[in-house]
This record gives C-alpha cells, sequence and structure tokens, in this order.
C-alpha cells in the first residue's frame, strides 16, 4: 500500500494526471463544439436524404391516380395506389419529425416506410429508387 501511495504522489508531483485531465478536457470540449456546430445543419441534411423519396413517391401516386382518373385501373394498380399512400404518409411523418426534431422516432418511421416500400416492390410497383431504398439498408 505504501508503495502505491508513493507511486500517486510521485505521478501528483510531476505534474503528468494534470496534464492528461486537460488534454481529456481540450479532447472532450472540441468534440463538444463539433456537435454543437453540426446540430444546426442535421435536419436540413435529413431533409435533403429524403426528398428523393418524396418525389418518387408523388411520381408514383400521380401515375396511378391518372389511371385511376381514367377508369382502367385494376385490381393490382388499386393496391399499389394503397401503398403509395401509405408511403406518402410515411414520408409525411418523417418529414414531419425532422422538422420539430423527434430524431428519437425517426428510425421506427423510417421502418414503417422501409417496410411498406417492401410491399409496394413485391406489388410489381418497382421503381429504381425504392429499390436503392430498400437494398441500401439491409
Amino acid at each position: 500500500m505504501t508503495t502505491f501511495l508513493f507511486e500517486l504522489k510521485k505521478i501528483w508531483r510531476q505534474k503528468k494526471l494534470l496534464w492528461l485531465f486537460i488534454i481529456i478536457l481540450f479532447c472532450i470540449s472540441g468534440l463538444f463544439f463539433q456537435n454543437y456546430q453540426k446540430q444546426s445543419t442535421m435536419s436540413e441534411r435529413a431533409s435533403k436524404a429524403i426528398e428523393p423519396y418524396i418525389a418518387d413517391s408523388n411520381t408514383s401516386y400521380n401515375n396511378l391516380k391518372t389511371i385511376e382518373m381514367e377508369g382502367s385501373l385494376t385490381e393490382l394498380q388499386t393496391k399499389q395506389l394503397e401503398e403509395v399512400i401509405k408511403v406518402g404518409k410515411e414520408l409525411v411523418d418523417w418529414k414531419a419529425a425532422i422538422y420539430n426534431g423527434k430524431w428519437d422516432k425517426i428510425a421506427n418511421i423510417e421502418h414503417e416506410f422501409l417496410m411498406y416500400v417492401q410491399q409496394f416492390i413485391h406489388m410489381a410497383g418497382i421503381s429504381n429508387l425504392w429499390k436503392e431504398a430498400n437494398w441500401k439498408r439491409q
């Protein structure tokens, strides 16, 4: 026990512990400052990431709605339209969560979004962006 106390006193007198604490404090402060700076742009980056999905969802919805207006919507296309509406709802919820800063809910919303996209793909309503969204997450 006396050698342990001796070593602690020796480290304390050489100021190694003080320098270690100062280095750790600077590292933690640097990380905090970096995160604080990036926090303001986090919602912008997240919104920009889902814009292609919103555009593709709107395109699919408009195409299916046009076919429905013409009266030539098949049963498969009706199911696709239902799934596109669900996808659109999830995208709106996702964007609202980003806007309101509810970052803890985004993972669940994204999961629901991908589930609806997968159902849409299984109904043969495949587009490249939807495939990319599905495969990127697996």
